[in-house]
């Protein structure tokens, strides 16, 4: 029934001559609320009732549709633009100042604006620009503190916003976490007091939250 409900939308919004990535980003959206709903245990029949008709989902859409184009245009604009913006910033703040480092830092805003402005979804926006804006503040901390190590470990925030912005349930996600989480006091708990053991009794938690907090099994009908 998935597959026939993705089907007739998808040619009906061709008929429609949607772009086909915009097709493609509303199957994809679809295809996630279709998967969303069997995992709550509704029926066939109560979840396209939800859904609504392939007509229902393109008069619903269409003005989003037709917003989008609009703000792509400046979006692209503004993306073509900032290369110039930030090396006139740099060299601005770089003649005046003569702090160069870390003020190349500026030049990140170039990967960050294309993931900001070509990222279909917020969460993968934020998925996609936590490394830069992680690796800014960990340049930014070193230099004027000087403090390295254990400030490394901003680094493991990346796999553990991954984790939290996926499309997993909150079970999944803390199970997920918790390996990350157990480092990261170990480390901290050890280096500022020197007590490795029994420090590394943290660990266990890893186990223990994996039976504590089974997964949520899914259900389909």
């Amino acid at each position: 029934m998935k597959t026939k409900f993705l089907d007739e939308l998808k040619d009906y919004l061709e008929e429609k001559n949607i772009k086909q990535e915009d097709i493609e980003e509303i199957l994809q959206d679809y295809k996630e609320f279709y998967e969303g709903y069997e995992e709550k245990g509704l029926s066939e029949k109560e979840i396209i009732k939800k859904l609504g008709s392939v007509q229902e989902v393109y008069n619903n859409i269409k003005y989003t549709l037709r917003r989008r184009e609009i703000e792509k245009s400046w979006q692209k604009k503004l993306l073509s633009a900032t290369p110039i913006l930030s090396t006139i910033i740099f060299v601005l703040i770089g003649s005046l100042t003569k702090v160069w480092h870390p003020t190349w830092l500026v030049f990140l805003m170039v990967p960050i604006m294309g993931i900001l402005f070509n990222g279909k979804k917020t969460s993968h926006k934020i998925i996609g620009v936590m490394p830069f804006i992680l690796l800014a503040s960990f340049l930014l901390i070193i230099e004027y503190t000087k403090v390295w190590y254990p400030t490394v470990l901003i680094f493991i925030l990346i796999p553990v916003v991954a984790i939290m912005f996926s499309r997993k349930d909150i079970q999944t996600k803390i199970i997920g976490v918790t390996p990350f989480i157990a480092t990261i006091f170990f480390i901290l708990i050890g280096h500022y007091t020197k007590t490795w053991h029994p420090t590394w009794l943290v660990f266990l938690a890893i186990p223990l939250v994996g039976i504590l907090i089974p997964k949520k099994s899914s259900q389909h009908k």
